[in-house]
């Protein structure tokens, strides 16, 4: 059944952390998060609790990733971009050329795609869009976005 496909799954998964835990082989956060999953034992809301912070890291940094990967980051139109953290919400800050509809609506775009396949999750993107002439200041709670130089870039 669906039931004991589920369980016998979710044990094999168990079974092979342990092991590579035991090993010394396991990635660290793996090893953290199993640490406190084993110090909070019986704590099942310091349980739910650690759940939900690794459910955050997961789907925040997907939704990045997305974000970053969707390549508007290296549209000449933004003249600033920054990204910030709000519990379950990555929120958007994007200074752009003065009366760029285009872009704008590219940015709304995608934050509506990226929010639609994340929705179930209750994880969402927050977008504001500036102009330059408002000459508005990017608020302390978001870091700035600087992309990385391709490997093509170093040759």
């Amino acid at each position: 059944t669906n039931v004991d496909r589920w369980f016998n799954s979710q044990i094999s998964t168990l079974r092979f952390h342990h092991a590579q835990i035991k090993n010394g082989n396991a990635p660290i956060e793996m090893k953290q998060a199993y640490d406190e999953i084993i110090e909070a034992d019986d704590d099942f809301k310091q349980i739910f609790i650690m759940q939900n912070k690794y459910a955050t890291k997961h789907f925040i940094v997907e939704m990045l990733n997305n974000y970053v990967e969707s390549g508007i980051v290296e549209h000449e139109s933004i003249v600033k971009l920054a990204f910030g953290l709000d519990e379950s919400k990555l929120m958007v800050w994007a200074e752009i050329q003065d009366d760029n509809e285009e872009i704008e609506y590219m940015l709304f775009d995608l934050a509506g795609n990226i929010n639609a396949e994340y929705f179930e999750t209750g994880f969402q993107i927050q977008t504001i869009v500036t102009e330059e002439y408002e000459g508005l200041v990017i608020p302390k709670s978001y870091s700035m976005y600087k992309p990385q130089p391709s490997a093509d870039a170093q040759l």
